[in-house]
């Protein structure tokens, strides 16, 4: 994957992470932004329960075109940055906690 390459590719010193970044859709909670570390795995049946969204759930990847309506950006280019995109403000940005851990002092992501 476009991840997997990153990290083969550019590698960072020990305190800096590559991010993983998707852009989810739900029916009845609408469009999420997440971003998270790079080695992370996404569930979408755990992160719909970390977010505490109700009743059923069914979180996928959005397809192009609403990325392009939603963030202004094209597949493969998504980041935490596109959020500044999102005139609708109808896009939620979920950040991994992990992002934040004390150990790492920089965070690369897609500029957009």
């Amino acid at each position: 994957t476009k991840v997997e390459e990153l990290l083969e590719n550019v590698p960072l010193p020990d305190g800096e992470t590559h991010t993983k970044n998707v852009f989810l859709k739900d029916k009845k909670h609408g469009l999420f932004l997440v971003s998270v570390k790079a080695d992370s795995d996404i569930n979408t049946k755990a992160l719909g329960k970390a977010l505490k969204l109700q009743g059923k759930v069914n979180l996928r990847l959005a397809n192009e075109e609403i990325l392009l309506s939603s963030l202004g950006v094209k597949t493969g280019c998504v980041g935490p940055m596109c959020i500044m995109n999102n005139t609708a403000k109808d896009v939620t940005l979920v950040l991994d906690e992990r992002l934040f851990e004390d150990e790492i002092k920089k965070v690369h992501s897609h500029p957009l």
